[in-house]
């Protein structure tokens, strides 16, 4: 519905070529994202980390069905969870589920990194979330170079670490003890 209101509102105001033009802008990025015309390295997406590697295009399609599903799935696991990691779900699924993820787009799963973080300050980290977290937050800046020099497509790793998460999150459901040190001295 809301939808539908915007697209007839940007019609009133700027007119009906836009629209129009839309389904051959499609074309031209299912164009870009297969043949790489942009190159592959600064998408962050399954699919364009599948074609850096070499993989053929329904290869590479097949990998980015599988980032659909998982997107998908992430929600629904989440379903039930604290708001935080829900939205966290969210923006990890939005991230593993489009082809079209340019690097600078990677800003969604920081904010997923950042509802994660969040919901680990209110009930405590694993001993491995902050680094994983480091990292999901730190990846959007090193992964257009790291998939240029090194062929590493970081964005991809980023997602699914955070996706990984945010299951681990929803499956506990409780509220993880603050790490303690049983050798260090009592202050």
């Amino acid at each position: 519905m809301v939808a539908t209101l915007l697209v007839a509102a940007s019609a009133m105001l700027w007119g009906t070529a836009a629209w129009a033009a839309f389904p051959q802008g499609l074309a031209n990025g299912r164009t870009w994202m297969e043949q790489g015309t942009s190159d592959f390295y600064k998408s962050a997406s399954l699919f364009s980390a599948a074609r850096l590697w070499g993989a053929t295009i329904p290869v590479a399609y097949a990998v980015q069905a599988l980032g659909l599903v998982a997107g998908l799935f992430l929600v629904w696991r989440a379903s039930a969870a604290p708001a935080a990691v829900r939205n966290a779900a969210v923006c990890a699924a939005i991230a593993l589920s489009t082809p079209y993820l340019m690097d600078y787009d990677m800003a969604t799963i920081g904010l997923g990194a950042a509802f994660l973080y969040a919901e680990g300050r209110r009930t405590g980290f694993a001993a491995f979330e902050r680094s994983i977290l480091a990292f999901v937050w730190m990846a959007p800046w090193f992964s257009r170079p790291a998939a240029q020099f090194l062929s590493l497509p970081l964005g991809p790793l980023a997602m699914i670490l955070l996706a990984a998460m945010v299951v681990r999150r929803a499956r506990q459901g409780i509220a993880i003890p603050p790490l303690t040190c049983n050798v260090c001295p009592v202050t």
